[in-house]
């Protein structure tokens, strides 16, 4: 499926000096959202904060040719995670979640599951994150603090409220893994320049306590560079260009 990208800021989508390209795309846009075409932005970025409650760094208005105008937003959420989330600019249905296309089935209602939930769990419901599993399944990690003051961790089937499994902890994984100083050596032999940043992050795409090392370097030759790295291998799992030199 090819995907044709025409990036936006935010704050581009309102205001912003462009090529006279960018004015007729931006110009259509508005035009799409006065008409009642597209969702305005604003209704869109609520539809967002549902799924993935967070600060929103970022939006790219994409054509797709099978699904037509989407949104891709990228979202800072509570747990300081990049988040990508991609809703379709006309019915503001989620499309995809972290590269992940969302399930075909309807969601439970939040509300709805949260309730079932507490009825088996008595408490107080501390944190939810729609998370896309295995099999391109939507799942919820729920953490609650029970009467007892334990915290509890949850992995449940959106569709279906199925309690699945205890959510994967850290704790359990980072014995076995490389010391980031080591894989920094590493990278940085490869891909010379300064870090920027560095964050342990969880493999959503699997059940498994799965995790990786999400490290921005910018380049010596001025790109910059986020690699998605292997914690105990070291290997680059992907790698995407954030941004390319300006030309002189």
């Amino acid at each position: 499926m090819k995907t044709l990208r025409h990036p936006f800021l935010v704050c581009t989508l309102c205001i912003g000096l462009f090529a006279p390209a960018w004015a007729d795309e931006q110009r259509n846009v508005r035009q799409a959202v006065s008409s009642g075409q597209y969702l305005p932005l604003a209704e869109i970025l609520k539809i967002v904060e549902q799924h993935v409650p967070g600060r929103v760094l970022e939006v790219d208005l994409e054509a797709d040719r099978q699904q037509g105008a989407v949104y891709e937003v990228e979202v800072l959420d509570s747990q300081n995670r990049k988040r990508e989330i991609k809703v379709h600019a006309e019915t503001g249905q989620l499309l995809e979640l972290d590269d992940v296309p969302a399930a075909a089935q309807a969601l439970i209602p939040l509300p709805t599951l949260l309730r079932q939930i507490l009825a088996q769990y008595p408490g107080h419901i501390e944190d939810v994150e729609l998370e896309s599993g295995s099999n391109h399944l939507a799942v919820y990690e729920i953490l609650l603090i029970q009467h007892n003051a334990q915290r509890l961790e949850l992995v449940v089937d959106a569709t279906t409220g199925q309690i699945l499994q205890g959510a994967p902890k850290v704790e359990n994984a980072v014995q076995s893994m490389m010391a980031l100083p080591d894989i920094l050596d590493l990278l940085l032999k490869t891909y010379p320049g300064i870090v920027l940043e560095a964050e342990l992050e969880r493999e959503r795409h699997q059940r498994s306590n799965s995790w990786y090392y999400e490290i921005d370097i910018r380049l010596n030759d001025g790109r910059q560079m986020e690699l998605h790295v292997d914690t105990h291998t070291a290997s680059v799992l992907r790698e995407k260009i954030k941004n390319e030199p300006k030309a002189p």
